[in-house]
This record gives C-alpha cells, structure tokens and sequence, in this order.
C-alpha cells in the first residue's frame, strides 16, 4: 500500500521543482514575474488543482484497497463520507457564487431598467406639450 502513495509524492515534488523553476526562481528577462503576488508564484490554481488532484488520488486507492480488503471498507467509511461532504460544499459553493454573480447583473440591468422608465415618465413629452 505504501508504493502508490510514495510514486504520488514523488511526482507530486517533481511537479512543483518544475513549476518552480519555471515560474518563481525563472529568469524573467527585465520582465516582472506575471504570477508574483499568487501562491508561491505560480500561475492561481496550481495549489488548489494538486490539492483536489491529491485527495481524489487517495480516495481512490482506498477504494480500491477496500475492494480487496473487506476489515479496511470499515475503517474508510468516514472518510469516503467527509470526501463527498468537500465535494458537495465546493461545488455547492461554486454554484452559489455563480447564481449570487448573475443575480447582481441581473439587479444592476433591472435598476437601470426602472430608472430609465422613470425618466421617461417624468419628462414631459416635447411633442406633446402644447405651449
């Protein structure tokens, strides 16, 4: 059991010795590093996508290792149950900040709409008024 995981960690510091060296310590050339004020000055993301990567990495070899071992579907219950919990809140916090981000467009289009009904009402039609 401990091979996968030891490969895991082997690629996973062999990607970010990569990612280092292309972007934090890499000679920009007079240019500043684009990527300077993220998460070890790497492009965003990077951390959040290797993290997520990772954790469905392990729950699938110990899904995999409680398919063959019956004692171990036990122990892992809990943590199948608290990986579909992150999943559930990430994207139910995904799709909350999409509906609250298209909620705003459409309250700011809805406002300007009223105030320019507003506008019309209240100005005085200039073919109309009879002097």
């Amino acid at each position: 059991m401990y091979i996968p995981v030891l490969v895991w960690v082997v690629l996973l510091v062999a990607f970010f010795v990569f990612m280092l060296r292309r972007y934090t310590f890499r000679n920009w050339k007079g240019q500043t590093n684009p990527y300077k004020s993220e998460t070890l000055g790497m492009p965003r993301g990077v951390i959040r996508a290797t993290l997520s990567i990772s954790l469905l990495f392990f729950v699938l070899l110990f899904e995999a290792f409680s398919l063959a071992f019956d004692s171990l579907e036990a122990r892992t219950e809990s943590f199948f149950t608290a990986f579909e919990l992150m999943i559930a809140f990430y994207f139910g916090g995904k799709v909350m900040h999409h509906l609250s981000s298209t909620d705003k467009t459409k309250n700011r289009d809805v406002a300007n709409a009223v105030k320019e009904n507003r506008k019309q009402i209240t100005e005085p039609d200039e073919d109309k008024a009879v002097g």
